[in-house]
């Protein structure tokens, strides 16, 4: 897997909760098709790199944090994540995975 581009997610308008959201291009030569796919990487408000985190790995990553990039309807990931914060409970690092190439 080789990274062709990070970048911070700063599309306007979205609807990310507190934290960060960055997005990569990856390429992932085993893929029959579409070998290029985006990942979408979401760092907690309390992020501190520190300490360590654990990382969810999910799939369809265009529909966990913003609705601007979903198919139907966000899934709310990030807020879900932030709640967790905002309550003193452990936070996570979020990857998603698009499940096709997306723009």
């Amino acid at each position: 897997m080789l990274f062709k581009s990070l970048e911070k997610y700063d599309k306007i308008p979205n609807t990310i909760a507190k934290g960060t959201l960055y997005v990569a291009t990856v390429f992932i030569e085993s893929l029959n098709e579409d070998k290029e796919r985006k990942i979408r990487i979401y760092l907690p408000s309390d992020y501190d790199g520190a300490k360590k985190y654990p990382v969810v790995y999910m799939m369809d990553g265009k529909n966990l944090f913003d609705k601007y990039t979903s198919f139907i309807e966000e899934w709310g990931i990030d807020e879900i994540i932030e709640d967790r914060v905002k309550n003193g409970l452990k936070s996570f690092i979020i990857v998603g995975i698009d499940s096709a190439k997306s723009d």
